[in-house]
């Protein structure tokens, strides 16, 4: 168990690191909103629930969603707008769309 939560941990840290630097070189446009440094808290309320287990998140949300298993191939195409993405192109910063 721990060294799955290390490991999911790792995967939420990488993924802030690659927005940022993304954002950074003009990638992305706008504004990012980080959760780096948050972590654990994402992780350990989020870690043993059920899929079928509701969240509610309010503002940088991204390990949260992250933790409760929405795809990191789903999560990077939805700040590109594409299709793919969990928000079906709207780049919203994925709250109430990926509940579930």
């Amino acid at each position: 168990m721990i060294i799955g939560m290390y490991e999911q941990m790792f995967l939420l840290r990488n993924y802030e690191d690659k927005i940022y630097f993304i954002f950074l070189e003009g990638v992305i446009t706008g504004t990012i909103h980080q959760s780096k440094g948050q972590e654990t808290s994402a992780l350990g309320m989020l870690y043993d629930l059920r899929k079928e287990d509701f969240m509610t998140l309010t503002q940088r949300p991204a390990g949260h969603c992250l933790a409760k298993g929405v795809s990191l191939d789903s999560m990077m195409a939805e700040k590109f707008a594409k299709s793919t993405g969990c928000c079906n192109e709207k780049e919203v910063p994925y709250k109430r769309e990926i509940l579930r």
